[in-house]
């Protein structure tokens, strides 16, 4: 994982996704009540859609949604981030959105505050600390 900018205090930070232990991380990091901004794809439908058939193309955009829940997608290297839309193009304010990030994915975390032990997380993953212990019985 690596930070690529981040305000002082530390609750805005651009995140950049390395590999899939930073999944792990991001699991452990994103809270209910936290922003997510990304960009996704997503189906942009009109009322006069409705009508029409439902293959809808997606078009890229930009949200921040308002967490409220993390974890992981099955059988696959991606994290998904629930949310609802605080932020982004007309019409989608308000509505749930679901982000999907991996390895290569970057995006903003905006927490109002970070505890010790998030701090403490958000460290081991930058400096790649953690080591993996054998398992035994």
């Amino acid at each position: 994982m690596k930070i690529i900018d981040s305000d002082s205090s530390g609750g805005l930070m651009h995140i950049l996704i390395q590999g899939q232990d930073d999944l792990w991380y991001i699991k452990n990091l994103v809270k209910p009540g936290d922003l997510v901004r990304a960009t996704t794809l997503r189906r942009m439908e009109k009322q006069e859609d409705a009508v029409r058939s439902k293959e809808r193309s997606r078009v890229p955009v930009t949200v921040t949604i308002s967490v409220q829940d993390v974890g992981f997608v099955e059988f696959t290297d991606r994290v998904r981030i629930l949310g609802t839309v605080t932020e982004g193009p007309e019409g989608v304010t308000g509505e749930h959105q679901s982000l999907q990030l991996g390895p290569g994915d970057d995006f903003y975390l905006m927490k109002r505050s970070i505890t010790p032990s998030e701090r403490k997380l958000l460290e081991e993953a930058l400096n790649g600390t953690h080591q993996a212990r054998p398992f035994s019985w």
